[in-house]
């Protein structure tokens, strides 16, 4: 956030930042920054946005997945354009983002969800070809990515990832709280 506030401030641009860390530093950069929770939470966004009344607003921009969601939502507020709010929604999780693309006719490997803890819906397992990749389906950048060449590796990589899932620093910084996991086709 730093960074874009000094290339803004640079380029002769206001920009106000919207952060979740108001409640952790005292206006952390200086510029009136605004209080809000990234959860997805539609009742979160009407403050953001009554925050800017009186503002003129040309664009928005997220640093990351979590805030992404309120920055669409932003934009939409405001008439302008951005990724609509269910576009972000399907982009930041792995499963809607799968199911869409296929949709839309475009070749993706093939795709099952199974939970990360307990045992129903593993029956889907039966439709697993080895190797394939096993995944959550709300971290980005390829964190949480584990290859499995057997079932007993598949099942390791879910123990291991529902651990993943559990830390709070991994919650704080997931796009959505789903503990879903996507198994799906390896792409040499």
């Amino acid at each position: 956030a730093r960074a874009f506030d000094e290339a803004a401030r640079r380029a002769g641009v206001t920009l106000r930042i919207v952060s979740d860390r108001c409640d952790h530093l005292k206006d952390p950069w200086g510029n009136d920054a605004i209080p809000a929770r990234f959860d997805r939470d539609p009742a979160l966004v009407a403050p953001v946005v009554a925050a800017l009344d009186g503002t003129p607003v040309d664009g928005v921009l997220a640093v990351g997945d979590r805030p992404a969601w309120i920055a669409a939502h932003i934009a939409a507020a405001r008439g302008l354009p951005w990724h609509r709010p269910d576009a972000v929604a399907a982009a930041t999780n792995k499963l809607l983002a799968r199911g869409r693309l296929l949709a839309a006719g475009l070749p993706v490997p093939w795709f099952v969800s199974v939970p990360a803890r307990g045992d129903e819906d593993l029956d889907r397992l039966i439709r697993v070809r080895f190797p394939c990749v096993l995944k959550p389906v709300g971290l980005s950048a390829s964190r949480g990515v584990v290859r499995a060449d057997s079932l007993a590796d598949l099942m390791a990589a879910r123990d291991r990832l529902a651990a993943l899932l559990a830390r709070p620093d991994v919650r704080a910084t997931a796009s959505t709280d789903d503990e879903t996991l996507i198994v799906e086709g390896f792409v040499p």
